[in-house]
């Protein structure tokens, strides 16, 4: 089996019209961000607070007003601080299937992920912040009709993106290439990360030595593949115990480690704490809360 046959895909919106719109506060269940890639485009909205945005590991820091531009197959993730923020994915076939030949020819590098997009736009009184906070009011309000309010934007604020020279065309094809297969490691790791993974199996997959790919995994991401999926664990069994009142010993176990004693340095790295105070910690909360 390739690595490629784990790429992601998750439909958004509805069928004809793949696009979605999400509001985020600290309740909602992915707040944090975790590290993903997907083929569709999508438009972050910073509505209070901060928030730490991280594309193939380059970091912004967005604030309240700041909109940021996620261009297709970027391997991206969000740490929020005290922040609500709203968040807008679609698929740029939207405009594609209802566009001629040279439109497609505008958007298929974006699609396939050989252009480099300036992502970062701050309040300002231009046409294309315009365009991107009307496409948020008009997809959080869904009136009657919309549907075709949104088009009509989408394809104003791609002009305004082409226009002020927002988009080009990448002049580092290697790269490109490097990402998508981190991309797709990524989304292959998701999938396993509680199963035993090898440093060996990843290259297999990937069809570069251990060396190399711990290189560029790290080029894009922070860390080697084994930092990442230590951390994956780390989140899922910190999600076991204070979600699902899982015990120290299940949690560690069903996130993927065979070793306590590891699991309890582990963690501690992570989140500074060991597993047990961080299960007194929960409970204490419980108590307060009662």
């Amino acid at each position: 089996m390739k690595i490629t046959d784990y790429e992601e895909k998750k439909k958004r919106g509805a069928e004809g019209f793949p696009i979605e719109y999400y509001f985020v506060t600290s309740s909602h269940f992915r707040y944090i961000m975790q590290l993903h890639w997907h083929k569709e485009f999508e438009l972050i909205h910073i509505l209070a607070g901060k928030l730490r945005v991280f594309l193939n590991n380059v970091e912004y820091t967005a604030v309240s007003g700041d909109i940021v531009f996620v261009s297709s197959h970027t391997l991206h993730r969000a740490e929020p601080l005290d922040c609500v923020y709203e968040c807008i994915v679609f698929d740029l076939n939207l405009l594609r299937d209802s566009s001629n030949g040279k439109i497609n020819e505008y958007l298929v590098p974006i699609m396939a992920g050989n252009a480099e997009l300036e992502p970062f736009l701050k309040p300002e009184s231009s046409p294309l912040y315009e365009s991107a906070r009307k496409l948020f009011k008009v997809m959080c309000d869904e009136e009657p009709f919309y549907e075709l309010s949104v088009c009509g934007i989408l394809f104003d604020i791609f002009y305004h993106l082409f226009a002020e020279g927002r988009i080009s065309k990448s002049n580092d094809a290697s790269r490109g290439h490097r990402r998508k297969s981190i991309a797709t490691l990524i989304d292959w790791i998701e999938k396993n990360y509680t199963d035993k993974i090898t440093l060996g199996k990843m290259s297999e997959l990937c069809g570069f030595n251990e060396k190399y790919l711990c290189r560029i995994f790290r080029e894009f991401t922070g860390e080697t593949p084994t930092e990442y999926i230590n951390r994956r664990r780390i989140e899922r069994a910190a999600f076991e115990m204070a979600v699902n009142r899982k015990n120290v010993t299940e949690a560690a176990y069903e996130s993927g480690f065979n070793e306590l004693s590891h699991f309890s340095r582990t963690f501690k790295k992570y989140k500074g704490i060991s597993p047990r105070e961080f299960c007194r910690e929960i409970l204490k909360g419980d108590n307060e809360n009662a």
